[in-house]
């Protein structure tokens, strides 16, 4: 057994599979496979264990150590490594899961570095013997048991001193990657609310003995007061039914600003209940400065209140008003940075602004510097990013997020004050699996924060349509029945026999599948780790473009139903979203904030340069080609409201349908191209709608009620007698972490 404590830091091998700790990577057939660090620590923990049942809480101790993770977590992660490697959960030849217990390796293990002389395999199930362990030395024992043990860092790195090469990448990957020495130990996470409908928008006191949320608890959405002391009465501050919102504490704790959407504007209110006072008539995500003397806001309202909300789109800027009132000022200008700006959290030494900047695909991380106007971007995320805010020493920023695993994660990223830059990775505080991390506050001495937990169970509904004139709705039937967390953006094949759509199941990220237009049939046909994304079918009823981040941005890709070949189409060297196949195939419609905001371009399917369609100068996108390709609807910002508009498919002016207040979010088109489907909120409630191109009439077909339903993405059969749609409801409550 001499070497033992080498093999374990040096490469496994089996069937045709290597893994490599010295270059951190994974090879089956000689191919490199893409795989996360998390995953690959585990990984490399069960094969160095090989034969033995290596229970969950062990995993979490050696790869998480400390971190709040949940078994969804680890389940994800083992899914992964089976995607990796190629194993299957039903019939494992690497994997075995231990009921009620953990997992356990049961293919035999070579060590390819070794000499043939030192090599020894360790078949399935077998333990080594007492004997053969006692010739091992204690501290080679120890690394071999331990593997990738973090709480063993400090034993592992002595013995490794010898080992300088392999120990010291093994301790540099440990360290920077989760952060032994800088990570703030979770005490415990505590669900604060226990509501059925939807608290959110959380924000502790300075003391950190209150907790002021918004809830649907009455109806409509009102301003609480919990405190957080036992025993104490929760107490109701506002009782308007005006839909009130995004509460935040005074630093003195004497009053509460926050977002009234009916009324419009930041409003501020005792913190005891009283009477409220408007500071501003538009705006909403109020932030108090430091020394009480200021509020920052994001100049859009509040347009969608579902779980999967990232941020304001475009034109949405900053601004600051006097707490007293008066009149406000711009922080930030429409496309500097590029995408929508909101959710402003104030630096300790109240001279920066910490921000969200998204354009419907991308999230970024900005701050700017209040008075002056210097922008730095914190961190770039091809993806989705929540509420970032300022540690209280003013070093760090947190902000929620999503994992390569598809699981949610609490980010802490170190930035200095004396530079104001990052100066590593951000580092993994907690792990909550399905459960968003989003509204974060955290208390003036850093050792409570709170958020909220919002969650989305959505499928997939179908109404059937009569094919007259009137187009009368049937009763809406689900075509999906299941578990996963999230089946949505539907979209009929041109002859109308399937449907495409995305599948969000919990521990993997979003990927395309394809049914019977009955529901029937449900088949998945792309399984990357990556997000794959707005499915599009070409006219050969077979192919479906969809766009991925699997090289690491965002590209164009076309998978095959009959063959399941995947290939990629476009491969831009900028940001495309929500992308439309034309119905002849030859071109692709999709969002680019190339002109600052965002607005429609064209590219052509065989290549060639894109051209834009529209040039608004608030936004206007999601574009949806009519059946004869020679129309275009698309979705423009009309300040807080979105509208229904119609172009020529080439461009051109814009002529608008809907005029209400609320969104109009337009989706697809009646076959003969009169009537254009889409979600509509309107007074709050979302349901499914159409309007017609000839006369602007509109009608309501479904009949929602509650201001937390999320309806979307209504698509339109090409045999006229069915729309299908997104449907669900988001619910949640308030967490919270106590921080050591």
């Amino acid at each position: 057994m001499e070497g033992t404590s080498e093999r374990k830091l040096t490469s496994y091998l089996f069937d045709d599979i290597e893994v490599s700790c010295a270059s951190l990577q994974v090879h089956k057939g000689g191919s490199l496979r893409k795989i996360t660090p998390r995953a690959f620590d585990v990984l490399v923990y069960l094969a160095g264990h090989a034969g033995q049942i290596v229970e969950k809480q062990e995993l979490f101790d050696a790869v998480w150590k400390e971190k709040f993770v949940t078994d969804n977590a680890l389940t994800r992660i083992i899914k992964e490594i089976r995607q990796v490697i190629g194993d299957d959960a039903d019939a494992p030849r690497y994997i075995e899961t231990v009921p009620k217990r953990g997992y356990r390796f049961i293919a035999e293990v070579t060590h390819p570095d070794e000499t043939p002389q030192a090599q020894t395999k360790m078949p399935a199930f077998e333990t080594p013997s007492s004997e053969s362990s006692s010739s091992v030395t204690a501290q080679q024992l120890g690394v071999a048991k331990a593997g990738f043990r973090v709480n063993n860092i400090i034993l592992m790195a002595a013995i490794l001193a010898a080992l300088a090469t392999i120990g010291s990448l093994i301790v540099w990957r440990i360290q920077t990657r989760i952060g032994v020495s800088d990570t703030p130990t979770i005490v415990r996470n505590v669900q604060i609310t226990t509501w059925p409908g939807l608290d959110f928008f959380p924000s502790l006191s300075a003391d950190g003995n209150s907790l002021a949320y918004s809830s649907d608890h009455n109806g409509s959405f009102e301003i609480f007061v919990r405190p957080l002391t036992p025993g104490a009465r929760e107490i109701q501050i506002t009782a308007d039914g005006q839909q009130n919102f995004e509460p935040a504490w005074s630093p003195d704790g004497r009053l509460i600003a926050y977002y009234s959407k009916n009324r419009g504007g930041i409003w501020v209110v005792p913190s005891s209940g009283g009477y409220a006072k408007q500071l501003t008539e538009f705006g909403s995500r109020p932030s108090w400065s430091p020394d009480g003397s200021l509020i920052a806001f994001q100049s859009l309202g509040l347009t969608d209140e579902s779980a999967t909300a990232v941020g304001p789109l475009p034109p949405s800027t900053l601004w600051t008003v006097g707490s007293h009132g008066g009149d406000p000022s711009p922080v930030t200008q429409v496309g500097n940075p590029p995408g929508g700006h909101g959710a402003p959290s104030w630096s300790p030494d109240a001279k920066k602004l910490v921000f969200i900047a998204y354009d419907g695909n991308l999230s970024a991380i900005w701050n700017v510097a209040v008075g002056s106007s210097d922008l730095k971007q914190i961190r770039s995320i091809p993806g989705w990013a929540y509420d970032p805010i300022y540690s209280p020493d003013g070093e760090h920023i947190y902000y929620g997020g999503v994992s390569d695993s598809g699981s949610f994660v609490l980010y802490r990223l170190s930035v200095p004050r004396a530079n104001n830059q990052p100066v590593d990775d951000p580092v993994e505080v907690a792990n909550t699996g399905l459960l968003r991390i989003k509204n974060l506050s955290i208390s003036a001495d850093g050792k409570k924060l709170a958020y909220s937990a919002p969650t989305l169970m959505a499928n997939i509904v179908s109404i059937q349509m009569s094919t007259g004139s009137s187009g009368v709705p049937g009763s809406p039937t689900s075509l999906i029945q299941g578990t996963s967390f999230r089946k949505g953006l539907p979209r009929f094949s041109p002859d109308g026999r399937r449907i495409t759509y995305v599948e969000f199941r919990g521990g993997s990220n979003q990927d395309v599948w394809v049914m019977d237009q009955d529901g029937k049939n449900q088949t998945q046909l792309t399984n990357d780790p990556a997000i794959d994304w707005g499915p599009s079918w070409f006219p050969d009823n077979d192919r479906i473009a969809f766009q991925s981040n699997r090289l690491g941005r965002w590209a164009i890709w076309a998978v095959s139903i009959k063959s399941g070949r995947e290939s990629l189409l476009v491969d831009p060297s900028y940001a495309v979203s929500w992308l439309r196949v034309s119905p002849d195939g030859k071109q692709i419609a999709f969002n680019s904030m190339k002109s600052g905001t965002i607005n429609v371009w064209v590219l052509p399917v065989e290549g060639g340069e894109p051209a834009q369609l529209t040039f608004d100068k608030e936004a206007a996108g999601w574009p949806a080609w009519s059946p004869d390709g020679k129309l275009m609807a698309v979705e423009a910002k009309r300040g807080d409201d979105a509208q229904v508009m119609v172009m020529p498919a080439d461009g051109g002016v814009m002529t608008q349908l809907t005029v209400d207040k609320g969104q109009s979010w337009p989706h697809s088109w009646s076959p003969d191209g009169e009537k254009i489907a889409f979600a509509g909120e309107r007074n709050d409630i979302w349901n499914v709608y159409w309007v017609s191109r000839a006369t602007k009439e509109q009608r309501q077909l479904t009949s929602y009620s509650k201001p937390t339903t999320y309806v979307r993405y209504p698509s339109w059969s090409p045999q006229g007698d069915q729309i299908v749609y997104e449907y669900g409801e988001t619910t949640g409550n308030i967490w919270m972490m106590e921080l050591k």
